[in-house]
């Protein structure tokens, strides 16, 4: 299996009584994505088209996989596992993991001050890091798009807040530095 970071953009928050910032989440789309040849272990490619079928986006085992697992500010230079999380996790994915069009919706809560001021700040895209499997045998998209792989077995690893993802400006964590916190109308979700 092969590890992935997948990027996209957080989407409406709200600031809890407690100072935690919750937000719903588009992520993890299908359709083509570019990755560099280097990134999959193929450095004569300079990019790899790498297709993502609904079928595998989608998979029930593969959505079981997002529920509960950490955030964190930036991607960790390891997995987050149970012996290092309390060293990179600054909040987590809740459950109502569920299909938004071509896109995944998840639920977050960060937890971390330093990470919620930084997303107040503008850091607002979002990268999954993730394991894969990759069939390399090319081919054409049902719209025709060509491709060169096929991303099959997805499972979840973390979610990280970063300030640029790849998968673009429709995923992410819409926040305004102006919210009246004790206005529940103005925190957009």
């Amino acid at each position: 299996m092969k590890r992935f970071i997948e990027d996209a953009q957080p989407s409406g928050s709200r600031i809890t009584t407690d100072g935690y910032l919750v937000a719903s989440v588009l992520y993890a789309r299908t359709g083509i994505q570019d990755y560099l040849g280097t990134e999959l272990d193929k450095p004569e490619l300079p990019i790899v088209k790498v297709y993502r079928p609904e079928s595998s986006v989608f998979a029930k085992d593969s959505l079981s996989t997002f529920v509960g697992k950490p955030t964190t500010n930036d991607h960790p230079p390891v997995q987050v596992t149970a012996d290092n999380w309390k060293e990179y996790a600054v909040g987590s994915i809740g459950e109502g993991v569920l299909r938004d069009g071509e896109y995944i919706r998840v639920p977050i809560t960060l937890m971390d001050a330093a990470t919620i001021k930084a997303v107040q700040d503008g850091k607002r895209e979002i990268s999954m890091g993730y394991d894969m499997e990759l069939d390399w045998t090319p081919g054409t998209t049902p719209d025709g798009q060509a491709y060169d792989a096929v991303m099959t077995n997805l499972r979840m690893n973390h979610l990280a807040i970063v300030h640029r993802g790849r998968a673009g400006s429709l995923a992410r964590i819409d926040y305004s530095a102006r919210i009246d916190y004790n206005n529940p109308t103005q925190w957009g979700v």
